[in-house]
């Protein structure tokens, strides 16, 4: 899969190992936790490992069926029209059919 498939895509070309480390640590911290549609989603697991690597990601909370917590549909939005800082490189695309699950 190729990443014109997706609407957007965020790199962080100048990660220190630090940050990379953090970002390892942060996985490794939160990869047993307990899957919660509203507070803890595959989107506020990717905001957990962010911030455990100290990088800067769009943080929106948004209504989620009866609750509210993080959302991907937010996210992507957030990232569309996320005016970042120039260490990070954000761009769009046209959208693409994806014809994989996500791996």
């Amino acid at each position: 899969m190729t990443r014109d498939n997706y609407t957007v895509h965020v790199t962080y070309p100048d990660v220190t190992p630090g940050q990379f480390a953090g970002a390892l640590y942060g996985i490794d911290m939160y990869s047993d936790a307990t899957y919660h549609l509203a507070n803890f989603n595959c989107t506020t697991f990717v905001i957990r490992v962010m911030e455990a690597a100290q990088l800067s990601i769009p943080k929106t909370i948004a209504q989620i069926g009866l609750g509210s917590g993080y959302s991907p549909g937010q996210l992507g939005w957030d990232l569309r029209n996320w005016q970042s800082n120039p260490n990070v490189n954000r761009a769009t695309h046209q959208p693409g059919i994806s014809y994989k699950a996500c791996q």
